[in-house]
């Protein structure tokens, strides 16, 4: 689900009872630190995720046939269930590499990777501030594990990522007459959303356009 002010509501609050804590003289949790001390960092990415999701955007996403939660929201929570180390460029491009094998992304779903990880991992810090558990023996590995994910997505080069797993583009690519391939970056992203915005007001999918 997209993040929603209540969260940095929450975030807010959890902050300023850990500095009343401080200024009291009760000690302050290693979890309740690193929260405190990212802040500022958690509080631009909450932003960012709602802002980069709006629920416009997030309705659109295409479901399985049996409606529920959509696609990519899936996969990036298996994801981020996977508890990989890092969240680089390789390990997001081998699993939905993988993923594709049975489920191929839309131009769509491909750009709301980066805001829907993002989610799903402010979602885990969000548990763990909303039920007060900065205090147990887990807070501070989910705070430092949600932090480093999200610096990890930060760190990716994500034109380049969206287009490497694109399966519209490896079927453009394959224009007899190699026009597609010579274009710069901003021309074919151009073409790949004129062809995305023909497939939501068709039945056939982006490939099949494209062919």
């Amino acid at each position: 689900m997209p993040m929603t002010r209540s969260f940095e509501r929450e975030l807010k609050s959890a902050c300023e009872a850990i500095i009343a804590d401080a200024r009291g003289g009760r000690a302050t949790s290693a979890g309740a630190a690193w929260l405190l001390e990212n802040y500022w960092f958690l509080r631009m990415q909450v932003r960012e995720a709602r802002e980069s999701m709006p629920r416009s955007y997030f309705r659109r996403l295409p479901r399985d046939e049996k409606g529920g939660e959509p696609r990519i929201e899936r996969a990036a929570a298996q994801l981020i269930a996977q508890g990989p180390e890092h969240l680089d460029e390789e390990t997001l491009r081998r699993f939905f590499e993988n993923w594709q094998e049975h489920t191929v992304l839309t131009l769509a779903e491909l750009w709301a990777i980066r805001p829907m990880l993002k989610s799903v991992l402010l979602q885990r810090l969000a548990a763990v501030v909303a039920e007060g558990r900065l205090e147990s023996g887990d807070a501070e590995s989910v705070v430092r594990s949600v932090i480093g994910g999200l610096r990890d997505l930060d760190d990716v080069t994500w034109p380049e990522l969206v287009e490497s797993l694109s399966h519209l583009d490896d079927t453009l690519r394959n224009d007899p007459a190699n026009a597609y391939a010579q274009m710069d970056f901003e021309t074919r992203d151009r073409y790949r959303r004129e062809i995305e915005e023909f497939a939501r007001h068709s039945s056939a999918s982006e490939n099949e356009i494209a062919a």
